[in-house]
């Protein structure tokens, strides 16, 4: 299964001509050197997407969650060393770490779980608001574990990044569904017009 639209090389050159006027005076030659590779690029571009299957991408999704999860885990229980005052001022609060890789681990998880509730829906939790809570769920304990082991390697557990990880997750999974609607909406009305 190839990607639905087609980009063309012909639109991308009128816009290109559209958008700079002077184009007509530089020699033919750069015009057409300009058009074939505007031509390469949308051949490229095309090619990419219709490499991305959606059972590809489902793959895709699960190899970088995974990869995600793990190297998130590990860094959450690297032992800190003593950072001298000056660098300490460049880096971020704890809790604002927090924050954006649980944030990070929530959006790839829900993107995870919703292309695999379109890839096979015979598979997938009844409503979205279950998916979405698997997706919450998962972040969730991910950062109740990781509080609970990180004094195992010499790091502390506190509650306020378990609640950072919490808040984090929970923004990211709003500000996706919101996302994916708002993508719906404009998706639904396109193929209205067309």
């Amino acid at each position: 299964m190839g990607s639905r639209f087609k980009l063309s090389s012909k639109t991308v050159v009128e816009v290109w001509l559209g958008r700079h006027e002077r184009a007509f005076r530089k020699p033919l030659f750069v015009v057409c050197r300009n058009i074939l590779s505007a031509h390469r690029v949308c051949e490229l571009i095309n090619h990419i997407t219709s490499a991305f299957t959606p059972r590809r991408l489902l793959h895709l999704l699960s190899a970088a969650s995974l990869c995600y999860w793990l190297v998130l885990t590990v860094a959450m229980h690297v032992p800190l060393k003593k950072v001298s005052p000056r660098l300490q001022e460049t880096i971020p609060s704890d809790k604002t770490i927090h924050f954006v890789l649980y944030a990070g681990l929530a959006l790839l998880a829900i993107a995870t779980i919703e292309q695999r509730a379109w890839v096979d829906p015979a598979r997938r939790p009844v409503t979205r608001l279950a998916r979405y809570g698997a997706a919450f769920l998962f972040c969730t304990v991910n950062g109740l574990l990781d509080e609970v082991t990180q004094p195992l390697t010499n790091r502390a557990c506190d509650l306020n990044d378990f609640i950072a990880d919490c808040i984090g997750a929970a923004l990211a999974l709003v500000g996706f569904y919101l996302l994916s609607r708002i993508v719906a909406f404009f998706w639904d009305r396109r193929t209205r017009v067309a």
